[in-house]
């Protein structure tokens, strides 16, 4: 879709995110993959980015969601901090069991600081059951929302692409998206370990598991994707809405570009924001949603502007003319050559001059290429 510009966009994400990131690079045809891109681009996209160490990228290459700015973000309890000194509302918590009663008060939910899905999670009602969840791995702890409707809201550069409304699935849903997401990933892992896989069998097996999965309904504690909830499209909250605006302020404080925000609204109508996912699973119309803002922003960053090819054709102009009238007088001072760097530099902006100008621009840049190159 980006045609010439596809091969200097990269989109960096991780095992986990590893789905949508190829949709995403095939659909807008540029590269991709989990590592850091070995080859030179101007363009970076973190989608779900996971790394262990810092990573520094040239000044000049634009970044969308940089990947140090997702691995603070991963890191639930320091990201709620954030939010909450940036007055976004949030449910209250803690990380020491001691603070409970104070900063937060029982029942509370306790989890894991790097978690994902219905994983790392823990209905704590008493104190005997906080510290059972700190032996299982529980890092910090957070008071219980009494939620009335939950929401994801995709934001993209300040705006507010895509918003959905989650729902329950029937017994019926629950059983065909248990088959379809269960056999999704043993055919990823076999895949990735060059193993045979037996999809009709396998199949069959999660078939019969799916029954006694979906049997007591959707789990109303833990409303994730694989414990029964869906997102449905919905036109409410209506985009003026608290919600909205709080989504957009959260997503501007974490100092991401583009997220999906996960939000709710309590049975008292207040708005709450519960988290942001940097790389989330993307279908029809929300994937659609996010081409749509991805190839708008990558044509508006790398693409030189009219009235900039003007000024650059005008100043390249003039001092080309300068220069000959220097000559004509002798007094064209001896310059140093410039380097590689500069020179490749200097070439490729006359390349994306050239690719956007006008037909009266291209005359006129032929007309100065003749005189710099004879």
């Amino acid at each position: 879709m980006l045609d010439k510009l596809g091969n200097d966009v990269y989109i960096w994400y991780s095992g986990a995110t590893d789905v949508t990131g190829k949709n995403l690079a095939a659909k807008l045809g540029i590269k991709g993959g989990n590592e850091m891109p070995k080859d030179r681009v101007k363009m970076v996209i973190g989608w779900g980015t996971k790394t262990k160490d810092t990573v520094t990228f040239a000044k000049d290459i634009h970044i969308l969601n940089h990947p140090n700015t997702i691995k603070l973000n991963r890191d639930k309890p320091l990201m709620l901090g954030v939010l909450q000194k940036a007055g976004i509302p949030i449910a209250p918590f803690c990380k020491l069991a001691d603070d409970i009663g104070k900063t937060v008060k029982l029942p509370v939910i306790a989890r894991k600081r790097f978690h994902q899905g219905g994983k790392g999670f823990w209905l704590c009602p008493t104190m005997t059951h906080v510290k059972a969840a700190i032996d299982e791995g529980a890092e910090y702890f957070q008071n219980m929302i009494e939620i009335k409707e939950e929401y994801r809201i995709h934001v993209f550069d300040n705006e507010a692409i895509y918003c959905a409304k989650k729902t329950r699935r029937t017994k019926e849903e629950m059983e065909e998206a248990f088959v379809r997401q269960e056999l999704e990933k043993m055919e990823t892992v076999a895949k990735k370990k060059g193993e045979a896989f037996d999809k009709a069998t396998t199949e069959k097996v999660l078939c019969q598991q799916a029954k006694r999965f979906a049997s007591d309904g959707a789990n109303m504690l833990i409303r994730s994707n694989n414990l029964g909830w869906k997102f449905v499209k919905t036109k409410t909250p209506k985009m003026d809405s608290p919600l909205i605006a709080e989504s957009i302020k959260a997503l501007k404080a974490s100092g991401l570009c583009f997220g999906a925000v996960d939000c709710c609204i309590d049975v008292k109508d207040k708005p709450y924001i519960i988290e942001i996912n940097s790389g989330p699973g993307l279908e029809e119309s929300t994937f659609d949603a996010y081409i749509k803002a991805m190839e708008t922003k990558i044509l508006a960053l790398l693409t030189p502007k009219p009235s900039m090819i003007k000024e650059a054709v005008k100043g390249v102009t003039d001092r080309i003319k300068g220069t000959i009238g220097e000559m004509k007088t002798g007094n064209k001072p001896v310059e140093k050559s410039p380097g590689k760097a500069e020179l490749i530099n200097q070439l490729t902006m006359a390349k994306n001059m050239v690719e956007v100008a006008d037909d009266e621009e291209a005359t006129v840049l032929r007309s100065v290429f003749k005189k710099m190159f004879g």
